[in-house]
């Protein structure tokens, strides 16, 4: 598992994009918590890198969560998230 945080325009998205992409690439399953995409905006962004997710999304490989920051109200929501 692997936090990404930083400042507005750090480069998250695309250093997770890229990680996401080389773990597909090396037949490994993504599971992907994010606070600012949807399936559709993450698709879209790959898609416009030439990083197409598409068929993984469609075959399981990869699975997308969005995650509203204010309505979790403790670290255990997350931690029920991922195990279940």
């Amino acid at each position: 598992m692997t936090l990404i945080e930083g400042q507005s325009d750090a480069g998250k998205s695309v250093l997770a994009q890229q990680m996401m992409w080389g773990a597909l690439n090396s037949r490994h399953r993504v599971l992907l918590f994010t606070t600012e995409n949807t399936v559709k905006s993450m698709d879209s962004q790959m898609e416009s890198l030439g990083l197409g997710i598409l068929d993984s999304l469609l075959l399981g490989w990869i699975k997308i969560f969005t995650i509203e920051p204010s309505k979790m109200k403790t670290m255990d929501t997350f931690a029920t998230i991922v195990s279940g």
